[in-house]
């Protein structure tokens, strides 16, 4: 998929700019709505992740400790139309993995399935999304 950039000032639905990939509009409004409880932020189930972009900005969610790392990569996909975004114009490459500068640490294939508890990233972590491109 292309790297793009795009506000996210108004609802998934209706950021429609021609020159956005619809899958990759389609991928929010998915990772939106397959969203699991989320627990809050005092609970030891939750997991508060910061994304630390190719840009140098950041965004930040909190996950479900069970929650696998792919579900991760899919919210780094798509937050450029998530309200994290917060009406900033958010790049993220068409090819990127996922790290950590502290340990470092590089997530391959085989985490993806792996929970962020069993991974280490509770109670919070944060990441770097890497340009593979």
């Amino acid at each position: 998929l292309p790297a793009v950039a795009v506000s996210a000032a108004a609802p998934v639905g209706q950021m429609r700019p021609p020159q956005v990939d619809e899958r990759l509009l389609a991928a929010a409004e998915q990772f939106l709505s397959a969203a699991p409880v989320v627990p809050d932020g005092e609970s030891r189930d939750a997991v508060r992740l910061v994304l630390k972009l190719p840009s140098g900005e950041r965004v930040e969610r909190t996950f479900n400790a069970q929650e696998p790392l792919s579900r991760v990569q899919q919210w780094a996909r798509c937050c450029p139309w998530l309200p994290e975004a917060e009406g900033r114009q958010l790049v993220i490459p068409a090819a990127f993995q996922l790290a950590m500068a502290f340990p470092r640490r590089r997530f391959t294939a085989a985490d993806c399935e792996r929970s962020l508890r069993d991974l280490g990233l509770a109670p919070s972590a944060a990441l770097l999304l890497i340009d593979e491109g």
